[in-house]
């Protein structure tokens, strides 16, 4: 069973991260291509699917109808914001009232200074709505910046501060740059930013392989079974949602 749905509103970032999982394999990177959505139409299929969401991307305050799409969401159930924080958050700050909202934060110290960092989490932390999760990757170049954070982060029961094992370091098939074919059983709802259904997220980045336009279609299989001829070069976001990869020989 499907605990939520993950919404890449858009595939475009104000960043450029070395080691961005979206941009694995860059060659194969098709995420620019997509067109973005109204409101409207992520509230329908919001509505349809039913289940608690993660908007995420690329960035998702780059997405110009973020504040209306969050508000106007469903209230009886769960939504976190995957977001980098490295852009002024002070009108979604101010005018989010959806009670419970999640923010899930990336810290990424090459790409924001940690004094302008600090000052956008304490202007998200100003509004009793949200909650949040800032995560920074555990990496040898982030050691001082890990522990500046750990020494600067504010007491808010409502707010957690984790270091975030590095995802290339993931022991895994689907990341050892070998490829093979493998018979994969996959446990996630991934929507790209046209509405379209996507059985990984290494395919809804290289934009092959859709599944359901839930624009006008219903959500179909679950979970989904999928014969796939590039294991190996996979998105490291992929090895959290997949339930079983075996080789086929």
């Amino acid at each position: 069973m499907y605990e939520q749905m993950n919404i890449y509103l858009t595939l475009k970032c104000n960043q450029r991260c070395a080691y961005c999982v979206n941009r694995h394999n860059l060659p194969k990177f098709r995420g620019d291509e997509y067109k973005l959505q109204s409101v409207e139409t992520w509230l329908s299929i919001i509505h349809a699917v039913g289940l608690p969401v993660a908007i995420t991307g690329g960035e998702p305050m780059l997405y110009p109808n973020l504040i209306q799409l969050v508000e106007q969401s469903p209230k009886n159930r769960p939504l976190n914001i995957y977001t980098n924080l490295t852009m002024d958050p002070s009108k979604l700050a101010d005018v989010v009232s959806r009670p419970d909202t999640g923010l899930l934060v990336s810290y990424h110290p090459k790409t924001i200074a940690l004094d302008k960092f600090m000052t956008h989490l304490a202007i998200m932390m100003r509004n009793p709505q949200f909650h949040g999760h800032v995560h920074i990757v555990d990496t040898p170049e982030n050691k001082d910046a890990i522990a500046e954070l750990r020494s600067r982060w504010p007491a808010n029961p409502r707010w957690l501060m984790t270091v975030a094992a590095n995802q290339y370091k993931i022991p895994s098939i689907m990341l050892d740059g070998h490829v093979k074919r493998v018979n994969c059983m996959r446990s996630a709802i991934l929507v790209a930013p046209d509405g379209v259904r996507y059985p990984c997220v290494t395919r809804l980045l290289q934009r092959r392989g859709a599944l359901e336009d839930l624009k006008k279609e219903p959500l179909g299989v679950r979970p989904i079974q999928l014969r796939c001829d590039e294991c190996g070069q996979c998105s490291p976001c992929d090895v959290a949602s997949t339930v079983s990869c075996t080789l086929v020989v």
